[in-house]
């Protein structure tokens, strides 16, 4: 497809007549006189370098007589316009292995040069051969097209040719997110699971989806159906119970593109009615003069996750005291128990609290004051004044209460407390 300008032959004596022949036609004929003209070189269809031996003959004719000279030989090679193969456009999902993109051709031979501009997706820059195989990456929340251009290129005898440039794309989709905020627990095998608890959410993340459905590894049900934005809860089934765990399967709906849906789990342990064994403990009570009694206080041990257990603070005669299960000043010295119920088998034990009080008092003064004891009632009444009185008072075991002083003085003239 070169433009080539062609040959002039030169030689001596003036005159000199140039006959020329080629073994192969690679644009200007085979067998010309005088110089070659210009003309587009071809391999006429040859995927292979084609190769024309040219012989010049030079002739020199006078007075009728013609003398031949010694012909001269050269080579015009002409190497094949190399090509690329169309790739068709690929789409990808978040995480996917793309598989090696191979590069072909017609032209054996060809070395393929490959851009990407888009370097987010998991695949280089740029690259010799054959694209390699990559896990495409697209962490949301939109989706990246990579814009790949493919430059075939061939080499032969010093000479270059490069072919047209092959483009295709690669885009790569974003995946809904499943989060969990707790893709473990444990629960009372008896009971129902609030699929609350899990803390179970579905994120866009561009892809599109913010539903599903729930699924089990049991043959426990959904309440009131499977629909993620629906489900309430999980009631295990008699296969579950039995083997005192279940999984759930929380499952997107498919997203925009090629992707599938995504799916996560959640470990449900159907736990046993736990043993059950008190202790007597000491309830000190804190700077709000009050403790709030829990499980943990009067249990010997807790399973790890149970939480399911009431408590209930009790008097000498068995009857739950006032704002139960918090303990107030009012019952230092107290005879009381607490009951620790746990609520999946309904076992119960006891045990005794001595709420004590360690806490010493804070005293906080005013500023001395003095007081007039003048008073203008009727001659001969005698008055009861109060005055508050803030001494220097040693606060501690030993100290006494601070009083009122109470006096009572007649009503003429300063009385000094």
């Amino acid at each position: 497809g070169d433009n080539v300008p062609g040959y002039m032959f030169t030689g001596a004596p003036a005159g000199t007549e140039f006959d020329w022949t080629a073994s192969e036609d690679v644009g200007f004929g085979t067998m010309g006189t005088g110089d070659v003209p210009p003309y587009t070189a071809t391999t006429n269809g040859a995927v292979v370098p084609v190769v024309s031996e040219v012989i010049v003959t030079p002739s020199f004719t006078n007075l009728g007589v013609t003398c031949v000279g010694e012909p001269d030989t050269f080579l015009v090679t002409v190497n094949p316009t190399p090509d690329v193969d169309q790739v068709d456009d690929i789409e990808a999902c978040d995480g996917d292995v793309v598989p090696t993109i191979m590069l072909t051709g017609s032209v054996p031979g060809t070395v393929f040069n490959w851009t990407n501009d888009n370097t987010s997706i998991g695949l280089g820059a740029s690259g010799l051969g054959d694209i390699p195989s990559f896990t495409a990456v697209n962490p949301g929340p939109t989706i990246q097209v990579a814009n790949i251009e493919v430059t075939p290129t061939f080499t032969n005898a010093g000479v270059t040719c490069t072919g047209d440039v092959m483009t295709f794309t690669i885009t790569v989709f974003p995946l809904p997110i499943i989060e969990f905020a707790r893709d473990s627990l444990s629960i009372c095998k008896f009971d129902s699971l609030d699929l609350s608890l899990i803390g179970a959410d579905i994120i866009d993340n561009g892809s599109g989806v913010t539903d599903g459905d729930w699924s089990t590894t049991g043959d426990g049900i959904f309440v009131p159906d499977t629909r993620f934005s629906n489900a309430m809860s999980y009631e295990p089934g008699p296969m579950d119970i039995d083997n005192n765990l279940v999984f759930i399967i929380l499952t997107t709906d498919d997203p925009v593109g090629p992707c599938g849906p995504v799916a996560d789990t959640v470990k449900v342990v159907l736990e046993d009615p736990p043993p059950m064994s008190c202790t007597d403990f000491q309830a000190s009570l804190g700077n709000d003069g009050t403790y709030l009694v829990t499980a943990a206080d009067a249990l010997t041990t807790i399973p790890v996750d149970w939480t399911s257990y009431s408590v209930v603070v009790e008097d000498a005669n068995g009857e739950p005291i006032f704002g139960s299960p918090v303990l107030n000043c009012s019952h230092i010295g107290q005879e009381l128990y607490v009951k620790v119920t746990e609520n999946c088998g309904g076992n119960s034990c006891w045990s005794r609290v001595f709420v004590e009080d360690k806490i010493e008092p804070v005293l906080s003064c005013p500023a001395p004051a003095s007081f007039s004891c003048i008073d203008d009632s009727a001659p001969g009444q005698v008055q009861t004044r109060r005055f508050e009185t803030t001494p220097n008072v040693a606060i501690g075991p030993d100290a006494g209460d601070v009083t009122n002083i109470v006096q009572t003085v007649p009503n003429y003239g300063n009385v000094a407390i």
